[in-house]
């Protein structure tokens, strides 16, 4: 077997393993991109029911629904939530005017998922 023949060889071999290991790949990457896509929707989407609960005062009715809002709330939260705050949470509704709001009233996020805060000026 000559050094040409071994190249020859070898290059089919390549050619072969890149037609179908090139669309698997994009396919696969595709995929977890649409699947991490999906996961963060759901997440905003939690956040927002979760918001929506905490904005109503507490009641003895509601605090089930309301644990649940605040456990969702901190558990999605990028920056960890302390537990005065969560405590606070327990005992009061969240400011209906310091969280921004879209024109339709779902909350407004920002590029890394997290809810706008309005400033107080």
């Amino acid at each position: 077997m000559s050094n040409k023949d071994f190249w020859d060889i070898f290059e089919i071999i390549g050619k072969v393993c890149g037609i179908i290991l090139i669309p698997i790949a994009i396919s696969y990457f595709g995929y977890q991109y649409n699947k991490a896509l999906q996961i963060n929707e759901i997440k905003s989407k939690y956040i927002e029911i979760a918001v929506s609960i905490l904005r109503d005062n507490p009641s003895i009715e509601t605090q089930g629904i309301r644990s649940w809002a605040i456990k969702v709330f901190s558990e999605l939260s990028i920056i960890e939530i302390d537990e005065k705050t969560l405590n606070e949470l327990k005992s009061s509704a969240l400011p209906k005017d310091k969280i921004a709001t879209n024109p339709d009233g779902s909350i407004m996020f920002n590029p890394d998922g997290s809810a706008t805060i309005k400033s107080s000026e």
